[in-house]
């Protein structure tokens, strides 16, 4: 949250790197929804940075990831999707004051 572009997408990349070896290691193992999160926060992060390339690659994994998990949700905007992820940092910013 209050990490450098590059800290940000250094942190952000390790979670990503680490579920997708999960997910290939163990097929079991389901991801609950923490990939499209990440990725839509790595978009945020390339675009803050400005570097729309990079943004629009993030977000199309982003997307492409949530209507794998929510195929009735199907075709969320970006701004639908950043939503989410700043919902979900204000609940965790209020469990922890």
């Amino acid at each position: 949250m209050h990490a450098d572009a590059d800290h940000a997408r250094q942190a952000v990349m390790l979670q990503i790197q680490l579920i997708e070896q999960l997910e290939q290691a163990d097929k079991t193992f389901r991801d609950d929804g923490t990939l499209w999160l990440a990725y839509t926060r790595l978009a945020m992060i390339e675009e803050a940075a400005g570097r729309p390339d990079a943004e629009q690659s993030a977000l199309a994994q982003a997307r492409a990831l949530y209507d794998r998990d929510h195929p009735r949700g199907h075709g969320r905007t970006y701004d639908e999707l950043k939503g989410a992820v700043l919902e979900l940092d204000r609940a965790a910013d209020n469990l922890n004051p």
